[in-house]
């Protein structure tokens, strides 16, 4: 699992002073720290990984409003150009919600016809 450094330019103030306060892994297993910290791991790993909410909340263990609120309103703050990243991931998300749930169902009762 990567760690994310401490010295990544993301995880600095503004001044270049390193962020302090608690763990934090990449992969949000371990997910400790700052809710700014948090914010841009977030971030990074829905691009990454063209993750949705849900699935970025269940990899870093949190809840869906917790993602939500971080990526919409913190990240916004931190890190102007990842956010309009993330923005636009989670638009297209929400315009194939319906697609992706039209082929659970379908597969759903094909297994249920084949099963």
């Amino acid at each position: 699992m990567a760690h994310i450094s401490p010295a990544a330019p993301h995880m600095m103030w503004q001044d270049g002073s390193p962020r302090r306060g608690g763990r934090i892994r990449r992969e949000g297993l371990d997910l400790k720290g700052l809710p700014e910290e948090r914010a841009v791991s977030l971030g990074l790993y829905m691009i990454e990984n063209n993750a949705t909410v849900r699935s970025a909340a269940k990899a870093f263990h949190i809840s869906k409003s917790t993602v939500h609120k971080d990526v919409s309103e913190r990240l916004k703050k931190i890190n102007p150009k990842l956010y309009r990243q993330v923005k636009a991931l989670m638009d297209t998300n929400k315009q194939e919600r319906h697609i992706r749930g039209g082929m659970a169902t379908k597969n759903k009762y094909a297994r249920e016809k084949n099963g």
